[in-house]
């Protein structure tokens, strides 16, 4: 990640990633994960220039041939604190492409008894 931005201040790579292994994937980083008593962080601007903005490198001679058959990167995004999962979420990035995400959190709360018959956690649904 030769350079990273997060609402127009340069990323620091030892506080603001997480890294792991993935066995299909090899080399996983985790923006904002929230973990290791590191703050998450949060924006409250939209626009290009107040998200987080990235270049990757893709080394292909690191490449393993049957392991990772494609070149590029694999973007989940998933709520701070949930581990990644690249094998069964989130979409490709080819090499060489500028690629734009935008995406807004929307929280919806649903009313239990006696409005519906929604459940408040997934305790509720067992018992």
């Amino acid at each position: 990640i030769p350079q990273c931005t997060f609402s127009k201040e340069n990323c620091a790579f030892d506080d603001d990633f997480l890294q792991r292994v993935d066995i299909s994937y090899g080399y996983c980083y985790s923006f904002n994960s929230g973990v290791n008593n590191v703050t998450a962080k949060n924006v409250s601007e939209s626009g290009p220039y107040y998200g987080l903005s990235m270049t990757l490198k893709s080394d292909t001679d690191e490449y393993l041939g049957l392991l990772s058959p494609s070149v590029g990167a694999k973007i989940v995004i998933q709520p701070t604190g949930a581990l990644p999962l690249p094998s069964s979420e989130g979409f490709a990035v080819p090499p060489g492409k500028d690629t734009q995400i935008g995406i807004k959190l929307k929280k919806i709360s649903r009313k239990g008894s006696p409005y519906s018959k929604c459940a408040s956690s997934a305790a509720d649904v067992i018992s």
